[in-house]
């Protein structure tokens, strides 16, 4: 399985034990948490995918995560409306969030799902960027999922719902504009 990961075709089976972790102590204990291996350097191999570097690079990241853990944010346990001011303005709450970029096959987990279910929001998908979860938009029926071929493509996607652009209106379709009177 490791090696199927460093030739970019498999799952970082450690990395997924290592976030389920996190996320536990986040949700339990409500204080910031994060991950980086702590491993022995694996050997030098000249094959590694590109997406696998940064791992053989630096076999640990620990020392950036624990000295950069005081920059993440502080988390809010009561809804908004119940914080000071001061507190409320300083968040960022899930009302905040209106579009959000995903593997293709990376849609099931609960933030995607209740970003999926909010009218206006905008869920992006991208087919480069291969999981093995295996739940798209299509699956759930999100009505508000553009799937795309590429994260940089994802970019004018965002680009073009934050400006408030219907993307509809950038394609080539044969669809046609019903005006009423």
């Amino acid at each position: 399985m490791l090696q199927a990961y460093r030739e970019g075709g498999g799952v970082d089976a450690v990395g997924g034990a290592e976030a389920i972790l996190s996320h536990l102590v986040v949700q339990e204990l409500k204080i910031p948490c994060a991950h980086a291996p702590g491993l022995d350097p694996l050997d030098a191999d000249p094959a590694v995918a590109p997406r696998a570097c940064a791992e053989e690079l630096g076999h640990t990241f620990l020392p950036c995560v624990l000295a950069n853990l005081r920059r993440a944010p502080r988390l809010l346990p009561a809804p908004p409306e119940a914080l000071s001011a001061r507190e409320a303005a300083a968040g960022l709450f899930a009302g905040d969030i209106d579009a959000a970029v995903l593997p293709l096959s990376a849609c099931g987990g609960p933030a995607a799902l209740a970003l999926g279910a909010t009218p206006g929001a905008l869920v992006v998908a991208v087919e480069e960027n291969a999981t093995d979860m295996r739940v798209s938009p299509a699956d759930l029926g999100f009505e508000n999922a553009v799937v795309v071929r590429s994260y940089f493509e994802a970019l004018g996607v965002v680009a073009a719902h934050r400006a408030g652009i219907n993307g509809a209106s950038l394609t080539a379709s044969e669809n046609q504009i019903q005006f009423r009177q």
